[in-house]
């Protein structure tokens, strides 16, 4: 994922999801410099929840949604200070 997108994640566990507020996803813990997702404006501590209509619950169901959309521009969605965003990342080549 790192490679494809720029970012590293970390599941979220039963308390982290109530803290942050969310039912699923991915704990953004770093973004990489110059990457698609450094340049689209996901950030650390974003908690990453779905991509384009597909619901991320763990890092397998992010990598195959984001092999699925290769090719394709990429919707993001992410919560950030318990606010829901929609980020657009252009296409994503392996």
């Amino acid at each position: 994922v790192r490679v494809l997108l720029g970012v590293e994640t970390v599941p979220l566990s039963g308390q982290l999801l109530g803290y942050f507020a969310v039912t699923n996803g991915l704990l953004i813990t770093s973004v990489q410099e110059r990457s698609k997702a450094a340049i689209a404006g996901p950030q650390a501590g974003d908690i990453l929840t779905r991509v384009d209509s597909t619901v991320v619950n763990d890092i397998e169901s992010l990598s195959r949604s984001l092999f699925q959309a290769s090719g394709e521009t990429v919707s993001l969605v992410v919560v950030r200070n318990r606010e829901e965003r929609a980020i657009l990342l252009g296409a994503l080549t392996p």
